[in-house]
């Protein structure tokens, strides 16, 4: 199967349905962490609410680039969202923070809090160490259409090249299957995690997740004293 020629685009509002489409066929029902927090996702009413929330998301992430994989006729085939932090270092409530409440069964939400609590301290702490100064690949999502072509990877070197830019070091909670794009791209598996919130969440499922640094490499852009 020939490689189509993507176009990396910014996305904008109206793209947020697309998005969440992908990463519902994306991560189908093989994350219990997504699933609980998106519920019917696979649905038309599971997917107009992933749309909903993704546009709060995008109109609230002063410090977030949504980007967009595009072939030639126009089709979104992957999509990621890039923070770089600048000097800022949220809490755990903000970052565990979220308008409104998407959940039938109050202890499904308490479930999906209980889980971000506990994948998110790793990168509290990076963002720590390195006073706010820091890459957050938050997602990335490839439509199962267009796996294995290279949309991933270059979403992915899209934001390690800007963190090289700014000097700052980048970080993602991988999955398993991406992990190995990450590692490409020079990131380093830090901690292979499973999301236990704990003896309370006993009968709910747990997930893996691997913590994955990649440390800031010298930009090549041309210094000052190269210009002379």
């Amino acid at each position: 199967m020939s490689t189509p020629s993507f176009t990396l685009q910014q996305c904008t509002p109206s793209d947020m349905p697309r998005l969440f489409e992908i990463m519902s066929l994306a991560f189908k029902n093989d994350h219990p962490l997504f699933t609980t927090d998106y519920q019917n996702h696979s649905t038309p009413s599971g997917r107009a609410t992933g749309a909903k929330r993704w546009t709060a998301q995008f109109h609230s992430s002063p410090h977030s680039t949504f980007l967009k994989m595009v072939t030639p006729s126009d089709t979104i085939a992957a999509v990621a969202k890039w923070t770089f932090y600048t000097g800022t270092i949220p809490t755990l409530q903000e970052m565990l923070h979220e308008e409104g409440s998407w959940w039938d069964d109050p202890r499904d939400e308490a479930y999906v809090h209980a889980m971000m609590a506990t994948m998110l301290p790793n990168r509290y702490r990076a963002m720590q160490n390195a006073g706010g100064n820091i890459a957050v690949l938050e997602l990335l999502a490839v439509d199962p259409a267009y796996q294995g072509r290279g949309a991933g990877t270059m979403l992915t070197s899209w934001g390690v090249e800007k963190a090289d830019e700014m000097g700052v070091d980048a970080v993602v909670e991988a999955s398993i299957a991406g992990m190995r794009t990450y590692l490409k791209q020079g990131f380093a598996v830090i901690e292979d995690i499973e999301l236990d919130p704990g003896e309370e969440w006993k009968d709910r499922a747990k997930q893996r997740i691997i913590w994955m640094v990649r440390k800031a490499k010298a930009s090549e852009s041309p210094t000052e004293v190269d210009r002379l």
